[in-house]
């Protein structure tokens, strides 16, 4: 985190921030670390996203990356 500027502070835990459109997934290469913001190997797998939408965090028990929420339980960042 410190090599892109990152504090903790920038990258919140155990709470679901947003959602986004997995569009794609590709075989990671060389020089790939840049644009994916983290150390990456040759021949990892890599999501592509698309379409971010910020919500109002809550807190997500027991998951860890990408998961399916129920539309229904999505509150979008700015309403109550």
């Amino acid at each position: 985190m410190e090599r892109y500027g990152l504090t903790d502070a920038d990258c919140p835990r155990g709470l679901a921030v947003c959602t986004v459109d997995v569009v794609q997934y590709k075989q990671t290469s060389e020089g790939f670390s840049r644009a994916a913001c983290c150390d990456v190997s040759d021949f990892s797998i890599a999501w592509v996203l698309r379409n971010p939408r910020r919500v109002q965090p809550e807190k997500v028990k027991g998951r860890l990356m990408l998961f399916e929420v129920d539309d229904k339980l999505i509150r979008r960042a700015g309403s109550r």
